[in-house]
């Protein structure tokens, strides 16, 4: 190290940043998943002016990156078509800075020593000069290590081969939940994400500038500067907005590996919707009602609300999911007699707990295909 002072600088200062933004309280407490794949990324999108839950390259009003400016940063990395896009994501995710960390993890171990001892005299002096700078980031990141920083990588080069017709929208979304599994076993908020990608920002820009301390320690501050706008500037606050994804637990009060089979036959296997708030919350189905099934579909048409559900909240597909007939009927069995209903039929729960029926507009249904 030039200066021995360096490492508190960088611990004292992550330090700092953590503390000031682990216990922020967060304006939404459910983040969807397509939206939050693309926050992983955030500082990105602040650095270049897009939008934070837009998974293409444009800005706020709608306005798209310039082209030649994506095609030159995707070159800086080696894409310049799709099979080197695979390449390089997967090196990045897979053999990226946080690979590096984690053999920095295991120098003291023997086996370790030995591979180090095969090394040529320029590889080991390399290691050393990286795993001695690592140092100063150890004690705030811990296990999660520079994992934050490889996967915002990842998530902004992958928007950018959408932008650079490398990629269609569905299979980037289906790489970056591939790629983000590891990321959901080990981070569960914002903050431990936040100073991975700090740290392994710096050391990646230690390391590339052929082991500088000055250009380290300015890519550091910029990181640190970003990320705190992320949490504290109300302008681009996405990261304490937004909450950390977590998977919803339906029905959490069943026994889902033992339900009852109370609907019987082909009936109680078919699906129906069910709004969030009685999957998610709880709340008992006040109102239901029986539509067209979907062709091709196991559907049953049937429908479950709590009954205070705003027209902008249904109509959000994030606020629903399909169950069997018998998952619903196992955590609210009063519905039991009234599934062999004909379709447009509704179903209103009065206080007392009692189901009145009424006919529903079969306009205003949905079509079947």
């Amino acid at each position: 190290m030039e200066n021995a002072a360096q490492p508190s600088y960088y611990e004292k200062t992550l330090k700092e940043l953590y503390d000031k933004i682990k216990d922020l309280k967060h304006d939404i407490t459910y983040t969807k998943l397509e939206d939050f794949q693309i926050l992983l990324a955030a500082p990105y999108s602040l650095m270049d002016g897009s939008d934070f839950t837009n998974i293409k390259m444009v800005d706020p009003a709608g306005n798209a990156a310039s082209r030649t400016k994506v095609d030159e940063d995707l070159k800086s990395f080696g894409v310049i078509d799709e099979e080197t896009a695979m390449q390089v994501i997967s090196r990045g995710c897979l053999r990226g800075t946080h690979w590096q960390y984690a053999q920095f993890m295991m120098y003291d171990s023997g086996n370790f020593n030995i591979e180090l001892d095969n090394m040529s005299e320029k590889g080991r002096e390399s290691f050393l000069k990286c795993r001695d700078f690592t140092q100063n980031f150890k004690s705030v990141v811990g296990k999660h290590g520079y994992f934050g920083w490889d996967m915002a990588l990842t998530v902004k080069i992958i928007r950018e081969c959408i932008y650079a017709d490398f990629f269609e929208e569905p299979s980037a979304r289906s790489i970056i939940q591939d790629l983000s599994k590891p990321l959901m076993k080990n981070f569960d908020n914002w903050a431990d994400y936040a100073v991975s990608f700090v740290a392994g920002g710096a050391y990646s820009a230690f390391k590339n500038s052929g082991f500088n301390e000055v250009e380290a320690r300015k890519s550091f501050d910029y990181l640190v500067k970003k990320v705190d706008q992320l949490f504290n500037d109300e302008r681009v606050n996405v990261w304490k907005v937004y909450n950390w994804y977590v998977k919803k637990d339906y029905f959490p009060m069943l026994d889902k590996d033992n339900l009852e089979p109370l609907v019987k036959g082909d009936l109680g296997s078919r699906g129906s919707f069910v709004s969030d708030r009685v999957s998610v919350d709880g709340v008992l189905p006040c109102m239901i009602y029986r539509e067209k099934p979907f062709k091709n579909f196991p559907d049953s048409g049937w429908r479950f609300f709590a009954g205070d559900e705003s027209k902008e909240y249904s109509s959000d597909r994030e606020n629903s999911n399909i169950f069997t007939l018998n998952v619903v009927a196992n955590f609210d069995p009063t519905i039991i007699p009234l599934l062999d209903a004909e379709v447009g039929t509704v179903y209103i729960r009065k206080e007392g707990g009692e189901f009145i029926e009424s006919k529903m507009d079969m306009s205003s249904m949905a079509e079947d295909d």
